[in-house]
C-alpha cells in the first residue's frame, strides 16, 4: 500500500516483476502470499500467491516433521453466503518455485463452508 495525494492506494507484484495498482478488493487483506528469506528475516526475495479470491482473514499456519507447512485461513467473513475456510500445504521447495512443485503440495482445499449450513454472516446482521 502507498499513499499518493492522501489516497491509499494498494499495490502488487505481478509473476514478471512488475508492480501493478490493486484493482479489485482494495483491501490489505487480499493476494495472500508466502514469503520466504534466505538471510535471516532482511529480505524475502521468494515468494508464492496462495489466494487472490476476494477477502482472506489472518492465516494460521504450522509446520511438520517432514517440513510441510500447513496453512489454514478463511474467505469472505463478512460477506452473505461467502464464508468458506481453506486448507494449503505447501514446501520451502514450492515458494522458491514461486509454484506448486511437490506432488503432495495443494492449494485452497475447501474444509468448512458454514454458509452452506446457515453459518457465517447472515442478512440483518451487523458487523
Amino acid at each position: 500500500m502507498k499513499e499518493e495525494n492522501g489516497k491509499k492506494i494498494y499495490h502488487y507484484t505481478d509473476e514478471n516483476g512488475k508492480e501493478r495498482e490493486l484493482q479489485k478488493h482494495k483491501t490489505t487483506r487480499t493476494r495472500m502470499t508466502a514469503y520466504l528469506s534466505d538471510d535471516d528475516g532482511n529480505t524475502f526475495k521468494h515468494k508464492m500467491l496462495l489466494c487472490d479470491e476476494g477477502q482472506i482473514s489472518y492465516p494460521s499456519a504450522t509446520l511438520d516433521k517432514d517440513g510441510a507447512i500447513y496453512i489454514v485461513y478463511d474467505q469472505g467473513r463478512g460477506e452473505i453466503g461467502q464464508h468458506t475456510i481453506f486448507l494449503s500445504k505447501i514446501t520451502e521447495e514450492d515458494i522458491l518455485a514461486g509454484k506448486l512443485v511437490k506432488g503432495e503440495s495443494f492449494l485452497n482445499n475447501i474444509v468448512s463452508r458454514p454458509s452452506d449450513q446457515g453459518g457465517g454472516r447472515r442478512k440483518g446482521d451487523k458487523l
